[in-house]
């Protein structure tokens, strides 16, 4: 990419000869050391992390202004915070309030990885898309967004298991120095993200137990060692 006066100009591969990544036993640590690889690459580059804010709705659980719990959704015309409260609002609203007296330091990184982004051939990886998600973030964070999704190939309800994020965020974690609160912070992140399509799924007149249940979300409560009141 190179840059003229206030532009950024960039050229990108069209890539046809690619799958999503075939489940198998290693699946989740690859998903995970493919994000390590494009989080330190993005260490490289100076940027100003405030020019990638506010993150997307669906990774939003960052933004100290908004008084409301629920950002404006991505790609419908309603206001979530209308909807009649449920348990989801109660578990989104745990973690989000956990998360901000939190504060970290913010990296770069991708905040819709999962499946149907990430290209493969013969299981090596060979291109990510959806670019437009790239954000800033604690790095816990980013990677317990990826963990709660990574499996997902677009089909309605889809999700990780707990035991996938388990898988992912094992492996990710292994290439870092964690701490416990490292692991909190991407266990309550990833389960934002799961809330806020399941709150989504309630402006549509779905049950939101098709995106997760109130069982998961507590367990994943629990993962995060966050007071389960659900």
């Amino acid at each position: 990419m190179d840059r003229f006066d206030q532009w950024a100009v960039s050229a990108e591969s069209l890539v046809l000869d690619y799958q999503q990544l075939e489940p198998a036993a290693d699946s989740a640590q690859l998903f995970a050391e493919a994000l390590a690889r494009l989080v330190d690459g993005a260490r490289l580059a100076q940027v100003d992390t405030a020019t990638l804010q506010p993150s997307p709705p669906w990774a939003d659980w960052d933004d100290p202004t908004r008084r409301d719990l629920w950002p404006e959704p991505d790609d419908r015309p309603v206001d979530l915070n209308r909807l009649p409260t449920t348990w989801v609002d109660a578990a989104a609203g745990t973690v989000r309030e956990w998360l901000l007296q939190r504060p970290a330091a913010t990296i770069v990184g991708h905040l819709d990885w999962y499946s149907a982004n990430v290209g493969w051939r013969e299981r090596r990886l060979l291109a990510v898309f959806d670019w437009d998600s790239i954000g800033a973030q604690p790095e816990p964070a980013i990677a317990g967004l990826a963990a709660a999704v990574w499996p997902t190939t677009d089909d309605p309800g889809e999700g990780a298991s707990v035991e996938q994020s388990d898988q992912f965020l094992s492996a990710y974690a292994n290439m870092r120095s964690w701490s416990d609160s490292d692991l909190s912070i991407a266990w309550a992140a990833g389960l934002w993200v799961r809330c806020f399509d399941a709150r989504k799924a309630t402006a549509t007149g779905v049950d939101p137990e098709t995106v997760i249940t109130k069982s998961e979300a507590r367990q994943r409560l629990r993962m995060a060692g966050l007071q389960d009141d659900l």
